[in-house]
């Protein structure tokens, strides 16, 4: 106790508690940034994942409507590249559980959606966000948890949701 009351009465013992306090303060505005960086290159990386795997399925054209006409998707090997792709880039099993080395802990199954609307159906509305389908399109929403760091010791939610939603058109250009 004497040592605590020396350094209060000390100026050189004041200066040493602001350096600590400043130093407190400097390294939890540092783990948060670190931590904020990190979700953003996470959220990106899904972001791109689900889209790309949204265009991969858009790509599977149904041949015999083709072949007719009529610009369409092939619902069934659209869903299965859809999910091919989404297990690929996330590193998921078949089970849609990530495997070692996943940048999520874990994938909402209960909530991921994914859909063809050709023109049999257009112009349709979107079930997730109620925008409008116009186009041929393949149409994905996921919802994942990633891990948290730094954040973790105020917050104790060991995890952030990641929520994406992705449409890709099958359109043909001039």
């Amino acid at each position: 106790m004497k040592i605590l009351k020396n350094i209060r009465d000390n100026e050189r013992g004041s200066s040493l508690v602001e350096v600590l306090i400043y130093l407190g303060l400097f390294l939890a505005l540092f783990g948060w940034a670190t931590d904020y960086y990190h979700a953003i290159n996470v959220k990106r990386g899904i972001i791109d994942s689900v889209k790309f795997a949204a265009l991969a399925a858009t790509e599977q054209t149904d041949q015999a409507k083709l072949n007719q006409g009529i610009l369409a998707i092939d619902s069934a090997k659209a869903d299965s590249v859809f999910l091919d792709m989404l297990k690929k880039n996330l590193s998921l099993d078949n089970n849609l559980d990530p495997l070692p080395g996943s940048p999520v802990m874990a994938i909402n199954k209960a909530t991921l959606y994914y859909h063809a609307y050709n023109s049999d159906v257009l112009p349709a509305v979107s079930s997730i966000d109620g925008h409008a389908i116009t186009y041929p399109s393949y149409v994905a929403y996921v919802e994942v948890k990633v891990w948290r760091g730094f954040t973790q010791l105020v917050d104790p939610t060991p995890y952030w949701t990641i929520k994406v939603a992705k449409d890709a058109s099958l359109r043909i250009s001039p």
